[in-house]
């Protein structure tokens, strides 16, 4: 049977909050033509004699299906951009609406499911209790203790079983009182919403008897389930009997083995890997593990002397394994889709928190649920622990058995097969641990992260209900009044944080605007930003327009200061509007452009920006320098850059007047012809400028690209070279010219030289 699906609850927190919990306000419907809104304020998809009954009824069952389906079938009878226009339903609202009836579809299913097991259960019991009593079958005595250790195993096997039966079952009868109290909390809501006001929106009713009949559905599912658990525990209750009673007797025979001693001393062996693979359609292998094992047990009841009974025995423990396999992977991949769909809401959650759109009224109800399910979790990881030791614990005692060399040749293989079925058992339990592990993590951090949410607006949210009533006196005071319309302090605030919102929006589609216009169109990038400022502009007309009309805000409110503003921007606005004139003058003529390397004044660089009133100047030291744009049109500019990028650099070299001209000539040309940043055309040449007593002057003239290259930089290499290349010709650079004079005279009386300490005489004196 299963390990208690606990984990279905998981959902149940989390149908606490209704749609407007996750950000989402439904209007009231408006005036629509097209499909009818669904509706569930005229009945239930369940009848509330179905949970009172205590048991589930396999015709309400299918009555509550076939209204689910009609139900989702209309919920989806209107496309996505339809719905909130027809129905006054936001698109994600209709998702939860559909996500629930799907969860209240899947657990009419499970229903059905819990009854078919408890068919089956009840059967298996009943041939238990009408089984003679007494021990199993046994290979006559003496017996080894390893062979009594493997009773004893599977004796504390069934004990672990029982307790985690014990465990799941008291904490079911918590789970249908948590059930209970979450029904009856729906159906007050239910209560209220329909005694509401006429005219109201359906969408709350129809989200309260929704969850109002999932906690119906669940409170039977789980009261089926525990059912079931009672009667899995009543079957090991009547195994446990039987194999104490064997193991009694097993005692009683117990014969010291020294071959079977040594065998266990020092002999460990892993799990087996898994060589099944999952079948495709596990409800199909069930069938036939189960009538697989009801023949083997068939064949048991048959068998006659103790070898037949053995074997017949050992083929009842494989199929009893293969039959567990397959119910297990039913049930782990059932709890895994359930524990999908809480996770994707717990990351909605999230991003939503991140996003700020959960409000703080809210954050409370998110939290705790946010605990329970890290709770839930919790509890089904050390449940899922403790089926994985207990499954280990058989592994051990079959690996015993599978050691003994006096095992029969026949009887091995059974015994081999039925260690790789565990095997498979233990394996898939490790996987789905790791599961719900990887999964509690998640949602323990996003209990931290709304716990940390809570603490930082708790006091905010205290003195928000605090001062509620001060807060809407205030939003709706009457600031004055056009065409019969009040403007209020809140319609206000509104239509400047549209604005100001608009203003960010705006700036960033006029630059997407440029963007593509010189990426997908090649036009140069003074003409795009011409393009992003005129768009800007008018866009931003167009959103103080959309913001006075949206918040209700007519023209004519402000027609009473029309005049005196008209006149105050006019005077204050004139440098404003000359500085932007000239920067469109700027971007249309193109006198300067974003790249160009300029010179205005002292200001030399390279341009950066052209915005509207300024135009920024990069220098070559990276120090910013804005230029108002009236700036270019009254002053001289000098646009190294305007037609061609390429511009004449030069070097001066002096050489010793001993050295032949033409080699200092060729020595240039040669150099400059090396250089791969020197155009070939035009190409470099150089002049003889000067000569005189001490030197001979040579000029060498380039030419560079300023898109590639400085021609400074150029220089700089040029200098490098030369000095290289003058070395290897025996060039030398010439030196000033210094004159030095020996001056005899001796000094005067009384006169003493620098450095002299009592020699008159001196010494003779050395200047250059």
């Amino acid at each position: 049977m299963r390990k208690h699906v606990l984990l279905l609850l998981l959902l149940v927190p989390f149908l606490v909050l209704g749609p407007s919990a996750w950000g989402d306000v439904t209007p009231p419907p408006p005036p629509a033509v097209g499909p009818p809104i669904p509706t569930l304020a005229g009945g239930a998809l369940l009848e509330a004699s179905f949970d009172v009954k205590g048991s589930a009824d396999l015709y309400q069952v299918d009555q509550g299906m076939e209204r689910a389906e009609r139900y989702e079938a209309q919920l989806r009878g209107v496309d996505d951009g339809q719905v909130e226009t027809l129905w006054g339903l936001s698109r994600d609202a209709r998702g939860h609406f559909v996500e629930r009836v799907e969860l209240f579809k899947n657990t009419l299913s499970s229903i059905k499911v819990s009854l078919a097991d408890r068919l089956r259960l009840e059967k298996e019991v009943a041939k238990l209790d009408q089984a003679p009593e007494g021990a199993q079958v046994l290979p006559p005595p003496p017996y080894s203790l390893s062979f009594a250790d493997a009773q004893k195993d599977r004796l504390e096997e069934i004990a672990k079983k029982k307790e985690s039966w014990r465990t799941q079952i008291a904490l079911g009868e918590q789970t249908l009182e948590a059930l209970l109290d979450s029904r009856r909390a729906a159906e007050k809501e239910v209560r209220l919403l329909q005694d509401g006001a006429p005219g109201a929106s359906p969408w709350p009713l129809n989200d309260a008897v929704l969850r109002r009949d999932i906690y119906r559905a669940l409170r039977v599912l789980e009261r089926l389930r525990l059912d079931n658990l009672k009667i899995e525990y009543r079957a090991l209750e009547s195994q446990e009997k039987r194999l104490t009673q064997t193991q009694q007797q097993i005692v009683a025979h117990l014969s010291f083995d020294e071959k079977d001693r040594d065998a266990q001393i020092g002999k460990y062996q892993g799990f087996m890997d898994s060589l099944r693979k999952e079948a495709e359609n596990l409800l199909k292998q069930r069938q036939q593990n189960e009538r697989a094992l009801a023949s083997a047990r068939e064949q048991m009841a048959r068998a006659s002397g103790d070898r037949e009974s053995r074997g017949a025995a050992l083929r009842v423990a494989q199929r009893e394994a293969e039959l567990e396999l397959t119910r297990q992977r039913l049930e782990h991949g059932a709890l895994m889709k359930q524990v999908v769909g809480v996770m994707q809401g717990v990351w909605r959650n999230r991003y939503a928190l991140l996003r700020g759109e959960i409000p703080a009224e809210a954050l409370s109800g998110h939290l705790e649920v946010a605990v329970d399910l890290s709770q839930e979790i919790g509890k089904q990881v050390e449940i899922q622990q403790q089926e994985a030791w207990r499954l280990q614990k058989k592994l051990s005692s079959l690996q015993k058995e599978l050691d003994n060399p006096d095992v029969p040749k026949d009887f091995r293989g059974i015994m081999e097969q039925t260690y790789r079925t565990v095997a498979d058992l233990a394996e898939g339990k490790r996987e789905f641990v790791s599961f719900l592990l990887e999964n509690l993590g998640v949602a323990e951090n996003a209990e931290a992260e709304l716990r940390a949410a809570l603490g930082k607006v708790s006091l905010a949210k205290k003195i928000n209900v605090a001062w509620q009533e001060q807060f809407w006196s205030v939003w709706q005071m009457e600031l004055w009044v056009a065409d019969e319309r009040p403007i209020t302090v809140g319609k206000t605030v509104s239509a400047v944080l549209l604005t100001l919102g608009g203003i960010f929006a705006n700036a960033y589609l006029s630059r997407r605007v440029a963007h593509r216009l010189e990426r997908h169109f090649n036009v140069l990038p003074t003409s795009a930003m011409a393009v992003q400022r005129l768009t800007f502009y008018a866009l931003m007309v167009a959103t103080v327009l959309w913001a006075l009309a949206t918040v209700g805000i007519p023209l004519t409110a402000f027609a009473f200061l029309g005049g005196a503003l008209a006149i105050g921007f006019g005077l204050g606005a004139q440098t404003f509007f000359s500085q932007i004139i000239s920067g469109f003058l700027i971007t249309i003529q193109k006198p300067i452009r974003i790249g160009d390397r300029i010179q205005i004044g002292d200001a030399q660089g390279k341009v950066v920006l052209i915005g509207s009133r300024y135009t920024r100047i990069r220098t070559f030291d990276n120090l910013d320098v804005l230029v108002p744009n009236e700036h270019f049109l009254s002053h001289p500019v000098t646009n190294w850059t305007l037609s061609s990028t390429l511009v004449r650099g030069s070097l001066s070299v002096k050489v010793s007047c001993t050295t032949p001209p033409k080699a200092v000539e060729e020595i240039l040309m040669d150099s400059s012809a090396r250089h791969d940043k020197i155009l070939k055309k035009p190409a470099p040449f150089v002049r003889f400028s000067d000569f005189s007593e001490g030197h001979l002057a040579f000029d060498l003239f380039f030419w560079v690209d300023l898109a590639a290259v400085d021609p400074t930089e150029v220089a700089h290499d040029l200098r490098f070279a030369l000095m290289k290349d003058f070395a290897l010709r025996g060039i030398v650079l010439a030196q000033p010219r210094r004159e030095v004079r020996l001056d005899w005279a001796p000094p005067a009386e009384g006169r003493r030289l620098p450095g002299d300490a009592g020699d008159e005489g001196g010494a003779p004196s050395h200047r250059n």
